[in-house]
């Protein structure tokens, strides 16, 4: 019950946040160049916080050195099956997520400085916090969930668009969730 109740605080305040998001966007001026400025320094202050969070998550992901091994690949048309370590899972995966936020914010810098795009600035401000505090990395290393039951059981599921288009069904990938989209 402490896990429902868990998971429904978070989505509440993820859906709390982007609501005020939206509400204190709609009164901005997000053309005036002081309000940029400071929308700048917001993202700036959020992309420290996450890549702290992901060298934490790294840390403790190192100090670990979990050797306990999973079935990362079940068996499937002949082939056997894959086991890994949790310890180069984690890591991997750490990798992927990683990865998928430098791009992202590279993304939204490009379209920032070239197309004058300030609404993603906002976002990226807001939610790239939640992202990473609701990656099963960040919950099972720092916020101490167990990983042997519900969503945290290895391997995870990275939610892809593309998932039905080209035969994932579900959206696996494999490997990851903050999502590269590689596979293991």
């Amino acid at each position: 019950s402490h896990r429902v109740v868990s998971s429904l605080f978070m989505a509440m305040n993820k859906f709390m946040v982007g609501l005020m998001g939206l509400i204190i966007m709609s009164k901005l001026n997000l053309d005036a160049p002081e309000i940029v400025e400071k929308v700048r320094v917001g993202v700036m202050i959020s992309i420290f916080y996450c890549s702290a969070g992901y060298y934490w998550i790294f840390s403790v992901i190192s100090s670990k050195e979990d050797k306990s091994e999973f079935v990362a690949i079940p068996a499937r048309d002949g082939r056997p099956v894959k086991k890994q370590t949790k310890f180069d899972y984690d890591l991997a995966s750490l990798s992927d997520m990683v990865q998928s936020f430098a791009m992202g914010v590279f993304m939204m810098f490009m379209l920032h400085f070239q197309l004058g795009e300030n609404r993603l600035l906002f976002f990226q401000a807001i939610y790239s916090p939640f992202m990473t505090i609701d990656n099963p990395l960040f919950r099972i290393h720092i916020l101490g969930e167990s990983d042997e039951h519900g969503d945290l059981i290895r391997p995870w599921v990275s939610p892809s668009i593309f998932g039905n288009l080209f035969g994932g069904g579900d959206g696996s990938s494999g490997r990851g969730f903050g999502g590269g989209g590689s596979s293991a």
